[in-house]
């Protein structure tokens, strides 16, 4: 819902402002809820590294 906003201004501009703003910034929100996702599956024990390919280990 947060990003409704942006669309509906995305709409007013006829795409401009998607092209080089919304859409890259949706695109990075989408890829850091993946790594917080991935790092709490590993915490959690939930995934293993070997079930998450090209992940690399955790720091210890």
């Amino acid at each position: 819902m947060s990003f409704l906003g942006w669309y509906l201004l995305d709409v007013c501009t006829l795409g401009i402002l998607g092209i080089f703003y919304v859409n890259p910034y949706c695109y990075a929100t989408q890829a850091e809820m993946y790594r917080f996702l991935r790092t709490r599956a590993l915490e959690n024990g939930i995934a293993t590294l070997e079930e998450l390919p090209g992940v690399q280990p955790l720091p210890q």
